[in-house]
């Protein structure tokens, strides 16, 4: 999907109209004051935060423009899209029970063109903050109320693609196993489907660096030690078990790795302010340490484990022109060049960064040229 734009002057005006409809519920000097500050400095980070808080406190209509003002400027600010979807999940909810619809699970026309808006939201969401287990979370729980077994299987699937990586993802992981388990079985075939796909997560979740891991083995054992072939069970846990040691391990020294990093630290240009250097140093050192492969992981999965901390990474660094050359040079010599192109490309658009990364390919000596082949 493409990038938010900012608010337009029609957005502008439609707001300044609920405004005056509504003096009690808002003040207007605040806003304005925030507004004038942000137009000396666009990058004032305390007022964008002042005004994130005051919108926090409007009704959402009334707050929707400052928040789609934010969110272009930050489009990486996770925690901002999260209030963003749960007040507008919770208006479209209550304009469909004013209606006595119901924009989950309606047919109705208005219903579903509430459920359409809110699914393009999330779109947006996830392509700038694919890595944010709570928006995922948020996703699949708004996508359980009306979508088929199949198809949620793809989005739990895909969620776990994006985001299971992080070592808070372990709430996303438990979510997929209770919901398979929840399924009605009328049948032998539908019982097997069931149990395959949750040895095929818990497979994944064990292997997996995060939170509760020890739970999640426990549960592992406890689900194949229901199966009738003794010996394959045995042969199955004794496969998975050196994987689950390793991710504990891993666990832990990626704990480690993470210290000092501020995830809700809003992605501004490089300004050589002290506190954004460091924040981006330590998000450097997090890429870097993963790229050693400490516990010799899989090459296949060494990719992912890299690819994921680059990702979570951009969230902050998302205007620093060496790490997009950073992060497409990775996939270029992962001998992916498809998705190297389409890094760069991100990249080169994102607000005017294409002269710096230019610049920044000649001082790495990483030329641009090798990502623009086709």
């Amino acid at each position: 999907p493409p990038p938010l734009s900012p608010s337009s002057p029609m957005a502008a005006a439609r707001a300044d109209d609920l405004h005056a409809q509504h003096p009690s519920a808002v003040s207007d000097d605040r806003r304005a004051a925030l507004k004038s500050k942000l137009a000396l400095d666009p990058w004032d980070l305390d007022a964008w935060a002042a005004l994130a808080a005051h919108a926090n406190s409007l009704p959402f209509e009334l707050a929707r423009p400052d928040y789609d003002a934010f969110l272009a400027h930050f489009p990486t600010a996770a925690r901002i899209w999260r209030v963003y979807l749960e007040k507008l999940v919770a208006a479209k909810r209550w304009a469909a029970e004013r209606r006595r619809g119901d924009f989950a699970r309606g047919a109705g026309e208005e219903d579903v063109a509430a459920r359409r808006e809110v699914e393009s939201v999330f779109g947006r969401a996830l392509y700038f903050c694919p890595q944010c287990v709570e928006l995922w979370m948020g996703y699949l729980e708004f996508g359980l109320k009306f979508k088929g077994k199949m198809e949620m299987v793809g989005m739990f699937d895909a969620a776990l693609e994006k985001a299971g990586l992080d070592i808070n993802s372990n709430e996303l992981w438990s979510s997929y196993v209770e919901w398979v388990k929840s399924w009605d079985v009328h049948s032998p075939v539908e019982e097997n489907q069931r149990r395959d796909i949750l040895r095929r997560v818990y497979q994944k979740a064990v292997r997996n660096p995060m939170h509760n891991l020890e739970a999640f083995w426990r549960a592992y054992e406890a689900f194949e030690s229901t199966g009738v072939n003794k010996d394959l069970v045995r042969g199955l846990l004794a496969e998975n078990q050196p994987r689950y040691t390793a991710a504990l391990a891993e666990f832990r020294a990626r704990k480690n790795r993470r210290d000092g990093i501020n995830q809700n630290a809003l992605a501004s240009p490089p300004r050589g302010r002290p506190k954004e250097n460091e924040q981006a140093r330590l998000w450097r050192r997090f890429v870097g340490a993963e790229r050693l492969n400490p516990h010799n992981v899989e090459p296949e999965e060494l990719q992912r484990r890299v690819s994921y901390a680059y990702q979570v990474s951009m969230s902050f660094l998302y205007r620093y022109p060496d790490a997009w050359l950073d992060l497409a040079y990775f996939h270029l010599d992962s001998g992916h060049p498809g998705v190297a192109r389409e890094t760069f490309r991100r990249g080169w658009f994102n607000d005017g960064l294409g002269k710096h990364i230019r610049i920044a390919g000649t001082r790495l000596n990483k030329p641009v040229f090798l990502l623009q082949k086709k």
